[in-house]
């Protein structure tokens, strides 16, 4: 981060696309009135999250460029950690997904049903093959489907519902769901389970400051969301 800052600007420069003109140096030219066609934007970050873009493509540009040519190879090991970064991150949330659908399956699938249905009837290959697997293998392919398809028709949308939303939930579930597993294993009811690796007595008094700061993180999320879509 702290070399995206000090290599991208944050605000594009005008550069008169005319090369018979005196080229002036324009910060902050991002109003209405500018025609398009009469000046080249830089690489900035502000350009970068008007056009939908993650910080790093500014930075490829500007590497890319014959002025820093010695430093071309930090740019292909950029978009190679970034296409490697955006891979597990995808396939990680995909996985939660897929078995939060298989969970819910689960949870409304009656055990009658899943007798009623036994495919192994018809030969050993349906061992595995299941009425409930198939069941679960049709919704994880709607709803991923429907998430493929909402990202396709409108990316630059898609990706700013996943930062706010993603940043959203993940502050929620770490303030949340955490704080209520620590308080949980804290009570009398599961004192007495002996684990192997216990965290000492005085850790437990911290508890109350992992809500607090996660709290502080949902309400300033939710603040970031109203004042993007009241702008």
């Amino acid at each position: 981060c702290w070399s995206i800052l000090a290599v991208v600007p944050q605000q594009s420069t005008c550069l008169s696309t005319n090369i018979n003109e005196t080229i002036k140096i324009v910060s902050n030219l991002f109003n209405d009135s500018q025609i398009q066609g009469t000046c080249i934007l830089s690489p900035s970050l502000k350009r970068a999250e008007l056009n939908g873009q993650i910080s790093t493509v500014p930075l490829s540009d500007i590497l890319e460029n014959d002025e820093f040519k010695f430093f071309q190879y930090v740019s292909f090991i950029v978009q190679l950690f970034i296409v490697i970064s955006i891979s597990v991150s995808f396939m990680t949330m995909g996985s939660a997904l897929h078995h939060t659908i298989k969970g819910v399956v689960d949870s409304f699938w009656n055990p009658t049903l899943e007798a009623e249905t036994n495919l192994t009837k018809y030969g050993n290959a349906f061992q595995y093959v299941t009425a409930r697997r198939i069941t679960q293998w049709f919704c994880s392919l709607v709803i991923f489907s429907i998430v493929f398809g909402i990202a396709m028709s409108n990316p630059k949308g898609f990706k700013t519902i996943l930062e706010q939303a993603g940043s959203l939930f993940q502050n929620i579930e770490m303030g949340l769901f955490l704080a209520i597993m620590i308080y949980k294993v804290s009570t009398a009811e599961y004192r007495h389970y002996i684990l192997p690796f216990q965290l000492p007595r005085w850790f437990t008094l911290l508890q109350w400051i992992i809500p607090a700061y996660f709290g502080l993180a949902v309400f300033y999320d939710i603040y970031h969301i109203l004042r993007h879509y009241a702008k």
